[in-house]
């Protein structure tokens, strides 16, 4: 009767076992057909692809090993648990290790980690290693925002750059050469499935291959010379032009338009500068300050006539802007006042309403730094410089030469003297010297 009951539970045992093997292997399956399409964006690079199958073999034997972890252990609760005879008092059989058991779980998991170990590697050189004809762009990463500057045929000096936004042709190896000016940042497009640390003090470099195109931004459109009126050296300055305060700003409707229904802010510093719904996400990955989880961008990948197009309207826009900066600073008043808004602003200039309030430049919302309503009068009142604009000028090319109280040093990016022309300096100090209170 003993024998006949152990033989029973022995095969009890041995079909636990037979269909505790299938239902791992199954889900081990399972986890690695579908993972991808669980837990990863849509791909949109070539890298993409190696990454994924390395992603979904992981978690295949990682729901493998999973499963046998957790179905061993009910199996184990229940088996000499709630089944154990209750009444059966006495010591257990003395059992010193299974040499052939332990042997066999050291040899497994080495096996596991040396094939994962060389299928890493292997993605780590497809995704690294440099290619043929690849295209350059430079990348400089600063709180808060990222400024991407563009590759020109050197027949004229003009810097083509973005901030925020990034475009590249597709199906082209793309190199980004990045750095950054102040803190240790990291580039992650989840869609190219690629992620590099940006670093002050040295150069990194990420490479993908765009194959999977979104379209320009929305709003941006492809325009040639002739589309912009672009003011002459001997344009006359219009008399309605010749004001020296700015116009005066409905603040409590800007807000409204910065609200959602619920009343949250849905714009300003508290919002990503751009949100874009036909664009890849650019991600900062690495904690970089107070408003890193604005740190935010979009990656628009197009066709390469489509690029070479965007890239002469960068510098058909800059050629333009540089001719309004000059009309602006010989006339004043409202020229000045259009000149300096753009390039407070987030979309076509240097990003200062990211992190400064300024009403007439339409940013409402506090960010990082102090507010810049009536800078115009306290700078007016600085000890030492010659005037507003001097003392703007100053705290532009060098912001820890004035600390704003209650704000503390090295929050505001000291490059900007590399970033803006002297002209664009002289054209932004003048304009936020008519910010006054009046």
């Amino acid at each position: 009767m003993e024998n006949s009951r152990e033989s029973y539970s022995s095969n009890s045992d041995l079909i636990f076992v037979v269909i505790a093997v299938v239902f791992w292997a199954v889900g081990g399956i399972i986890a690695y057909q579908y993972a991808d399409d669980w837990f990863l964006p849509d791909p949109a690079s070539v890298e993409a692809e190696s990454v994924d199958n390395l992603f979904k073999f992981m978690m295949g034997v990682g729901t493998f090993i999973f499963l046998l972890v957790e179905t061993s252990l009910f199996f184990l609760v229940v088996r000499y648990g709630f089944m154990r005879d209750r009444n059966d008092d006495s010591d257990g059989p003395p059992i010193h290790g299974n040499n052939v058991l332990e042997i066999v779980w050291t040899i497994i998991p080495s096996i596991i980690v040396f094939v994962l170990t060389i299928l890493s590697f292997q993605v780590l050189l497809d995704t690294t290693e440099a290619k043929d004809n690849e295209f350059e762009i430079d990348v400089t990463a600063q709180r808060f925002f990222w400024t991407f500057e563009y590759p020109t045929d050197g027949e004229d000096d003009i810097e083509l750059t973005t901030s925020h936004i990034l475009v590249v042709p597709e199906g082209e190896t793309i190199r980004l050469n990045m750095t950054s000016v102040d803190v240790i940042h990291a580039f992650w497009v989840p869609q190219f499935r690629v992620k590099q640390d940006v670093m002050p003090g040295r150069t990194t470099e990420l490479r993908f291959t765009p194959n999977q195109t979104t379209g320009l931004p929305d709003d941006f459109e492809l325009v040639t010379l002739d589309d912009l009126e672009v003011p002459g050296p001997d344009d006359a300055c219009p008399v309605e032009d010749e004001v020296t305060a700015p116009e005066e700003v409905d603040v409590g409707e800007a807000v409204d338009e910065l609200t959602d229904e619920d009343g949250e802010e849905s714009g300003g510093a508290s919002a990503p500068p751009v949100d874009y719904e036909n664009g890849f996400n650019l991600v900062c990955a690495e904690l970089c300050g107070l408003n890193h989880g604005l740190m935010r961008g979009e990656v628009f990948v197009v066709e390469r006539e489509v690029y070479d197009a965007f890239i002469e309207s960068l510098r058909v826009r800059e050629i333009a802007n540089a001719a309004q900066g000059e009309y602006a600073r010989r006339c004043g008043g409202r020229a000045l006042l259009e000149a300096g808004r753009r390039l407070f602003s987030v979309d076509d200039g240097f990003n200062c309403a990211q992190c400064h309030q300024l009403d007439d430049a339409g940013s409402l919302v506090m960010g990082a730094g102090p507010s810049l309503n009536g800078v115009g009068d306290r700078a007016a009142e600085r000890p030492g410089y010659n005037g507003a604009e001097d003392y703007l000028l100053t705290s532009i090319i060098n912001p820890n030469a004035f600390i704003v109280e209650g704000y503390s040093a090295n929050l505001m990016p000291a490059n900007f003297a590399d970033q803006m022309t002297p002209e664009e300096l002289e054209t932004m100090a003048a304009y936020l010297a008519l910010q006054t209170e009046e």
